[in-house]
C-alpha cells in the first residue's frame, strides 16, 4: 500500500482554485482557519483582500518584517499531497515574534482541509513548518491552541511541545493553553518517523 507524502510549497497563481476551494470548505463551518495569513477574506465582501492576487501579493511581501502586515517575518505554505497534487493544509510561520504574538498565536498557525481531516495530516503538517524553523536556526517556538481544542494539544504534544502557561486571549475570547517546542529536538527525534511522509 503507498504511503501518502506531502511537501510545503509556497503560494503561486497556479494555485488559486485549489486554495479557494480549500476556504470555501471553511466557509461552510463559519470558522476562520488558522495559517492562511487570511486568504478567506477573499471570499469575504468587505474581505481584507479582494483578490487572490492581491493575497499572494501580501504573502511575498511578508517574507521581510518591513513589509508584512503582522509586523515580523511571515511564511505561508500551502500543504500538497503527492498522490493527487492537492493542497490538503496550510501553514504561517512566523520567524519572529513581536508582543502581539508572543501573547497570541506563537510563532506557528496552521490548519487541514476539513475533508482531509482525521488522516494524521495536522502532525505532518506541523513536522513540515518545524523542518522550516529548523532551516531558519530557531531554537524553540510558541504554539498555542484553545483549551478546549483537544485534537490540537494531542497533535503538539506529538511534537514534544511542553505547556508552559494558560492565558485568556483578548484576540479570539478564549482560554489558550500556549505550548514551548524545542525545534532542534523535535525535528531530529521524529524525523525517522516522517521521512517517508514527506518529499
Amino acid at each position: 500500500m503507498a504511503i501518502d507524502r506531502f511537501t510545503l510549497e509556497f503560494p503561486t497563481l497556479k494555485r488559486e482554485k485549489d486554495a479557494l476551494e480549500y476556504i470555501r470548505e471553511f466557509n461552510e463551518e463559519e470558522v476562520h482557519p488558522c495559517g492562511t495569513n487570511k486568504l478567506y477574506t477573499v471570499l469575504q465582501s468587505a474581505g481584507q483582500f479582494k483578490t487572490y492576487k492581491e493575497w499572494l501579493s501580501c504573502c511575498r511581501d511578508s517574507r521581510t518584517a518591513e513589509r508584512s502586515i503582522n509586523g515580523v517575518p511571515t511564511e505561508t505554505y500551502f500543504m500538497v499531497r503527492e498522490s493527487d497534487n492537492r493542497i490538503v493544509g496550510m501553514t504561517s510561520i512566523r520567524l519572529e515574534l513581536n508582543e502581539r504574538y508572543w501573547n497570541n498565536g506563537g510563532n506557528i498557525g496552521y490548519s487541514i482541509r476539513r475533508s482531509e481531516r482525521g488522516k494524521g495530516y495536522a502532525k505532518i503538517n506541523l513536522f513540515l513548518s518545524l523542518k522550516v524553523c529548523y532551516e531558519h536556526d530557531i531554537e524553540a517556538i510558541l504554539i498555542d491552541c484553545n483549551q478546549e481544542n483537544q485534537a490540537s494539544r494531542r497533535t503538539m504534544r506529538a511534537l514534544d511541545a511542553r505547556l508552559i502557561r494558560e492565558q485568556w486571549s483578548d484576540m479570539h475570547h478564549t482560554w489558550n493553553h500556549v505550548f514551548v517546542i524545542d525545534v532542534t529536538e523535535s525535528v531530529i527525534s521524529h524525523f525517522d518517523e516522517y521521512m517517508y511522509k514527506i518529499f
